[in-house]
C-alpha cells in the first residue's frame, strides 16, 4: 500500500459510519457515534466490526413519505415561526446564515427505499445537493454568510484516491467542487467555514503511517481554488478529529479542535484541546486550552465554544470560554444528557435537552440568555421532539420539532425569527 492509499477496511467502517449517521432519526448521536468514529483508523484488521455496524445501519432504516409545506405560524412572544415540511416524515435544519438561507435534510422516497437527502433553502425553494460523478453519497456540514456549503462526498471503498473527499458547493452553480488534500495524502474532510466563506477547516488522512491531521483550506483569488495547510499538531495520527470537529470562528481567525496530545500505545491517544490563532503574517499560532476533549459543535468571534462533555455515559451541553474554562450547562428539569448545537456573536446558545430513554420522554430545544437556561418557545409552552440546531448572528434559530403534538406526527423543520416593527 503505497502513501496516497487507504485500508479498505477503515474506509469500510468510515462508510459503514456514513450510512448510520445519515438514517439516524435526530441531530445528535453523539453518544452512538464515538465508539464507531474511534475504530475506524484503529480496526484495519478487525472487518467484523464492520459487519456490527453494518447490521446496525440496516436495524435504523426509516420509512419515508412526501411533503406538503404548511403556512407560517406566529409562536409566543415576539417571534415568528415557520415550518417547513418538506418530508412526511422527518426534516431538520442544521445551519442558517442571516439571509435565512439553511442547510438541512429530510427523509424522501426513492422506490420501496427511505433516504435521507440533504438540502439548501433559500425562500420558499429546496436545492438537493447531488453527489457529483463518481461518487454515491453527499454529506454537507456548514454554511457561510455567502451561501457556500461544505461537508464530504463518499465513493466507492478501496478507490486509489480514497472513498471520503471533501467539498465545496454554491447555489448559483448548484455543482460540487472537491477539496484537494495535500499531495502526500488521500482524504479530506470539510466540516465548517467562515463567514465569509474565505477559510474551510476541516482534517486530511493518509497511511503508512496513519495520520490524521486538522487543515484549514484558504481561499486563493488569483488560482480561484482553495489551497490546504496543515495545520500544527503534537503527532501526525489525530483520531479523535473524527469524532468531533475542527471549527472557526465566523470572521475567521481562531480555529479550534481536540487533538492528540500523546500517543501511548498503538491504539491508545491522549487527546488535548487547542487553538490555532491568526497572526498579522498570516500564520497560525497553536496554544493548548484544556487537557478535557470536548465534542466541539461552534464558536463564536470572541472565542466561545459550544458542544458536549462526556459525563457517566452521557452528553452534557458545554460552553468553554477562550481560555479554556469549560462549563457545563444546566439541564432541563428531568433531562439526562443534552448538547448545545449553536452561539452567535451575542453570546445566546441553542440546544436539545433530552429525557431518560424510553417511550415517555423526548429531546427538547433549549436556549440559553445572559446565562439562564430555558426551554426554547415554540407553538407550545413545553415543545417536545424538538431541538435547536443552529443560530444565526441575527438570533434567528432553526431546527426540528413536531408539526402537531402526539406521537404520529411528523418531524420538520422550523425557523423562528424575532418579530420585525
Amino acid at each position: 500500500m503505497t502513501s496516497s492509499e487507504s485500508s479498505p477496511v477503515a474506509e469500510s467502517l468510515a462508510l459503514a459510519y456514513y450510512h448510520f449517521c445519515r438514517l439516524s432519526q435526530f441531530g445528535d448521536i453523539q453518544s452512538l457515534r464515538q465508539p464507531f468514529l474511534e475504530l475506524i483508523y484503529m480496526s484495519a484488521r478487525l472487518p467484523t466490526l464492520c459487519l456490527l455496524i453494518g447490521f446496525i445501519f440496516l436495524v435504523n432504516l426509516q420509512s419515508i413519505g412526501a411533503q406538503v409545506e404548511p403556512p407560517a405560524v406566529a409562536p409566543p412572544d415576539n417571534y415568528e415561526l415557520r415550518m417547513i415540511a418538506n418530508s412526511k416524515t422527518f426534516s431538520q435544519i442544521t445551519a442558517l446564515n442571516s439571509k435565512l438561507q439553511a442547510l438541512g435534510s429530510r427523509e424522501v422516497m426513492e422506490g420501496d427505499i427511505g433516504q435521507l437527502k440533504s438540502f439548501f433553502r433559500s425562500g420558499d425553494e429546496d436545492l438537493e445537493i447531488k453527489a457529483p460523478k463518481d461518487f454515491t453519497n453527499v454529506e454537507p456540514l456548514a454554511l457561510s454568510e455567502t451561501g457556500i456549503v461544505v461537508g464530504y462526498v463518499s465513493r466507492t471503498i478501496g478507490h486509489p484516491n480514497g472513498s471520503l473527499q471533501g467539498f465545496y458547493w454554491t447555489p448559483e452553480t448548484n455543482e460540487i467542487t472537491l477539496l484537494e488534500p495535500l499531495p502526500t495524502d488521500s482524504s479530506g474532510h470539510a466540516q465548517d467555514i467562515s463567514a465569509d466563506g474565505k477559510r474551510i477547516t476541516g482534517y486530511i488522512t493518509g497511511s503508512e503511517p496513519p495520520r490524521v491531521r486538522p487543515c484549514v483550506w484558504q481561499w486563493n483569488e488569483e488560482s480561484k481554488k482553495y489551497i490546504p495547510e496543515e495545520l500544527s499538531t503534537f503527532v501526525v495520527n489525530n483520531p479523535f478529529l473524527l469524532a468531533s470537529q475542527v471549527i472557526i470562528s465566523p470572521d475567521g481567525n481562531r480555529i479550534a479542535a481536540c487533538i492528540t496530545e500523546k500517543q501511548l500505545s498503538q491504539f491508545i491517544f491522549d487527546s488535548a484541546l487547542v487553538a490555532w490563532d491568526r497572526s498579522a503574517d498570516g500564520k497560525w499560532e497553536r496554544k493548548k486550552l484544556s487537557d478535557e476533549q470536548p465534542k466541539l459543535k461552534d464558536m463564536n468571534d470572541s472565542g466561545i465554544i459550544v458542544g458536549s462533555t462526556s459525563g457517566q455515559g452521557q452528553p452534557r451541553a458545554c460552553w468553554i470560554d477562550r481560555a479554556g474554562k469549560i462549563e457545563q450547562i444546566e439541564l432541563l428539569p428531568g433531562d439526562l444528557s443534552s448538547v448545545a448545537y449553536g452561539i452567535n456573536n451575542a453570546g445566546t446558545i441553542v440546544g436539545m435537552s433530552d429525557d431518560p430513554p424510553g417511550n415517555d420522554g423526548a429531546p427538547q430545544a433549549f436556549i440559553v440568555e445572559k446565562g439562564v437556561v430555558s426551554p426554547l418557545r415554540l407553538l407550545r409552552e413545553s415543545e417536545g421532539e424538538s431541538a435547536a440546531l443552529t443560530i444565526n448572528q441575527d438570533g434567528a434559530i432553526a431546527g426540528f420539532m413536531y408539526k402537531e403534538a402526539g406521537d404520529d406526527s411528523a418531524v420538520i423543520s422550523f425557523i423562528r425569527t424575532k418579530k420585525t416593527q
